[in-house]
């Protein structure tokens, strides 16, 4: 059995833990790498899949680098042409771009995550659209390589 610890919303637990302390406890009855595969490619799977919930992973220089099959179809385009390409070009937030890099700037800065909010961006394939989104930073080890927009 796969047991996950319990984690705040801030991040913070008073425990002296931080958000990359937070593994899966491994089961003794299974290799430990192939059950951390497996739980890995069930997240994977489960975010690819997801119909309702747009799911996308940017690095530092807002290069998506994973995005599900709903976040490529608000987009306007198949998921091969939104990997690799610019989250601001995907979608443009207008005069409020500015305040959405400076958002991010502060999750990547603060490792922490970022306030869920409301904003009206025009995708590449030219639609309108009001989203709710929220900015989650994904360590690795001690460095932040990804932030995870959902």
């Amino acid at each position: 059995m796969i047991q996950v610890k319990g984690y705040c919303e801030d991040g913070d637990n008073n425990d002296g833990m931080g958000p990359s302390d937070y593994l899966p406890a491994i089961s003794p009855t299974l290799p430990p790498a192939l059950t951390a595969l497996e739980l890995v490619a069930r997240i994977v799977s489960a975010l690819e899949s997801t119909p309702l919930v747009a799911v996308c992973s940017i690095d530092r220089e807002g290069v998506v680098r994973f995005c599900n099959a709903y976040c490529a179809d608000l987009c306007g385009l198949p998921s091969e042409q939104v990997i690799g390409r610019k989250l601001a070009e995907l979608q443009s937030r207008g005069e409020r771009q500015e305040e959405h890099e400076r958002m991010l700037a502060e999750v990547w800065r603060s490792g922490r995550v970022g306030p869920a909010g409301d904003w009206l961006v025009r995708t590449a394939g030219g639609r309108e659209l009001c989203l709710n989104s929220v900015k989650i930073p994904v360590p690795h080890g001690s460095q932040m390589d990804q932030v995870v927009c959902m």
